[in-house]
């Protein structure tokens, strides 16, 4: 189906809010203080942490779609616009997460060289970023997962296993193969994916964990 012409999120979105509802029914209705107590207790801490987990896992997976169309643009804009929706009315607003979500959105519509110096990127922690920048990039240009020739599941697994410096260093082998390319081919310009890419990597290789 041509997302450009399908206003609705995806059926994920409709799956999680039916299921986030309905935990919200059964379960939060019985344990979460009123709306009118501001405590905070071990219940809304947990809760929190939930709704900050499912917000930064989508965030990530949305990050290594490739190729992304323009029609997928929109697609995931909507999931995006639903999920923060959905967490809000069912699990519990949380601050850094919502700030990351709604900077993703906008970037995923910029032009590939204006990424670098646009401030939505503080929101977002730079494995993110990167990951997002493959689908910019040339077929020679390989993300982590095709280089070493990983399943999407298995992938998300170790990416959720790991801290920024592990993480880099996947990121890092693939731009170093992508220079021995270019350089054995006799070419002397890179792709301004890659400069970009080696720009933002320069504060992530400094990183020794997780934003979040």
């Amino acid at each position: 189906m041509d997302a450009a012409m399908d206003n609705n999120a995806s059926s994920y979105m409709d799956e999680l809010q039916k299921c986030t509802l309905h935990f919200r029914n059964e379960f939060l209705s019985k344990i979460l203080p009123s709306s009118a107590s501001c405590s905070e207790t071990i219940c809304t801490m947990l809760v929190r942490r939930m709704a900050s987990r499912v917000l930064i896992f989508f965030i990530g997976h949305s990050a290594l779609v490739r190729p992304l169309s323009e029609s997928g643009k929109l697609r995931v804009a909507r999931d995006m616009a639903k999920l923060e929706l959905t967490v809000r009315q069912n699990l519990f607003p949380v601050g850094a997460p919502y700030q990351a979500l709604g900077a993703l959105r906008p970037v995923i519509f910029l032009e590939t060289s204006q990424p670098g110096g646009s401030p939505l990127l503080k929101a977002l922690p730079s494995s993110m970023i990167l990951h997002h920048l493959y689908y910019r990039a040339p077929d020679e240009l390989q993300s982590p997962l095709q280089r070493n020739n990983l399943t999407p599941l298995k992938n998300s697994l170790w990416l959720d296993s790991q801290g920024e410096d592990q993480i880099w260093k996947g990121i890092k082998a693939t731009l170093d193969d992508y220079e021995i390319k270019v350089r054995a081919q006799g070419d002397q310009e890179f792709s301004p994916v890659y400069l970009l890419m080696l720009q933002i990597s320069s504060s992530m290789a400094k990183s020794t964990s997780s934003k979040y």
